[in-house]
């Protein structure tokens, strides 16, 4: 609990807009519920595109493949698929998740065969910093909304549109 603590007001200060920061050249994106999950496992299980790798005490880390992103709004990056990977930790009033390698997965090709995956970084990331245009505010909403969507427990997998 002392670590989260500290680990939350170490990071509030840079956190950019949404949920998410630079972290170590990376972009990270952060999200505290404060409504009591007691059945973790339940929640990942519940969208067939998570699963989990190990579930130690309060700790939860797993990877989102080919999760679709609901994004309508914005470029068409925001249509594409994601995989990510993510941690959860449990506290006594709510729990914590934190996304890493977040990566759209572009379709090329004539019959979009090939998949290219690109970060977040690619795109609205500028000189180490996250863009403030009001095109990456507008995208990076929705994507703190699908996100959101995807581990608030309520099953729910879906992003408000941003126009």
């Amino acid at each position: 609990m002392k670590k989260l603590l500290l680990l939350l007001l170490v990071t509030a200060p840079v956190m950019a807009q949404h949920g998410f920061k630079m972290e170590n050249g990376n972009v990270v994106w952060e999200r505290f519920y404060s409504i009591p999950q007691n059945d973790i496992k339940a929640m990942v299980s519940a969208n067939e595109q998570l699963s989990l790798s190990s579930a130690e005490e309060a700790t939860y880390t797993g990877r989102g493949a080919e999760v679709q992103n609901t994004c309508s709004s914005g470029s068409t990056l925001m249509k594409c698929p994601v995989d990510f990977t993510f941690t959860i930790m449990t506290v006594a009033d709510g729990y914590f998740v934190r996304v890493e390698n977040f990566m759209f997965l572009e379709k090329y090709g004539p019959m979009q065969m090939r998949t290219v995956p690109t970060g977040l970084g690619k795109h609205y990331v500028e000189r180490g910093k996250i863009r403030t245009t009001d095109k990456a505010n507008t995208e990076l909403a929705c994507v703190d909304s699908f996100l959101s969507g995807v581990f608030s427990g309520g099953g729910a997998n879906t992003a408000l549109t941003a126009n």
